[in-house]
């Protein structure tokens, strides 16, 4: 039984990462909300209204409801700065492993933080330190220029600035309007860092 058969509406299916297609198609026909379990969803700029699938109650439909501004007020930083929380978390990008030591030694969390399963903190310490951090880097359209300087604070490396570049303009909606300006400041800030490792 397919599903278009029993709720009478079309079904797409998307042969790569859907998270950004689902995303897209959300913001391209004014969707309410997005219903899933990825937290990537809570960061791009989509739909209003993100529901949990996990705790969704087929007979009655509450669910519970994700709220970025929610978030974003809650970790005291801007709704444009989730992107680089996610990279310094770890995303499809960045993978969690290569922030290992930037978490033990920036962000001054030892072994007893771990999750007794994982050699990574739980994310309810992780991520108010991480949120912490960022509210010490300067404004987002400053710090979307200055790539290399938070590459060399995370990786100890100024040439890895292309991964933030990439987790960054992963949640960038690539919508038939066209680019928008917070996507044409990563197309920038590319180029500048191209241009600042071509010196080095």
């Amino acid at each position: 039984i397919h599903l278009q058969d029993v709720l009478g509406c079309p079904v797409f299916t998307c042969l790569d990462e859907c998270d950004k297609a689902v995303a897209e198609y959300a913001k391209k026909f004014g969707a309410m909300g997005i219903l899933g379990q990825d937290s990537d969803y809570i960061i791009y700029n989509t739909s209003h209204y993100y529901f949990s699938i996990n705790h969704l109650n087929l007979e009655t439909l509450d669910t519970i409801m994700y709220d970025r501004n929610a978030l974003s007020r809650v970790l005291h930083i801007t709704i444009d700065q989730l992107p680089v929380l996610s990279c310094l978390i770890g995303n499809d990008v960045i993978r969690q492993e290569d922030l290992l030591l930037f978490h033990q030694q920036s962000l001054k969390m030892s072994s007893h933080h771990h999750h007794r399963h994982h050699n990574r903190p739980p994310p309810e310490i992780l991520i108010p330190k991480v949120a912490t951090f960022i509210n010490t880097q300067p404004s987002m359209d400053h710090l979307l220029q200055q790539l290399p300087l938070l590459a060399r604070a995370v990786f100890r490396d100024e040439n890895r600035a292309h991964l933030l570049v990439e987790g960054i303009k992963m949640y960038q909606l690539d919508l038939e309007t066209g680019p928008d300006e917070f996507t044409q400041k990563i197309e920038d800030t590319s180029v500048i860092s191209n241009n600042h490792f071509s010196k080095t």
